[in-house]
């Protein structure tokens, strides 16, 4: 699962073709791609993804955001015809 994030964008990817709409030349993305934990009963699945987007979209204002955990990576890319 991937998702990306920029300004006012949030996207899930599951194998499938994902379009973000009116991007401008020269506009800073990143996308995020990081593991969601197999629940097993304990929630992990959607604690992770909720964390992650909080994480993603939040921390630049609380800097007391944390990832549930570090098996993620951040590529950062900026957008051209």
């Amino acid at each position: 699962m991937v998702h990306g994030f920029g300004p006012a964008v949030y996207r899930t990817v599951e194998g499938t073709q994902d379009v973000i709409s009116s991007p401008v030349s020269g506009e800073r993305f990143f996308t995020a791609i990081y593991q969601i934990r197999t629940d097993q009963g304990f929630g992990f699945g959607q604690f992770d993804m909720d964390h992650f987007y909080a994480y993603f979209t939040s921390s630049a204002t609380n800097t007391n955001l944390l990832p549930p955990h570090n098996n993620f990576k951040v590529i950062n890319w900026i957008y051209g015809p």
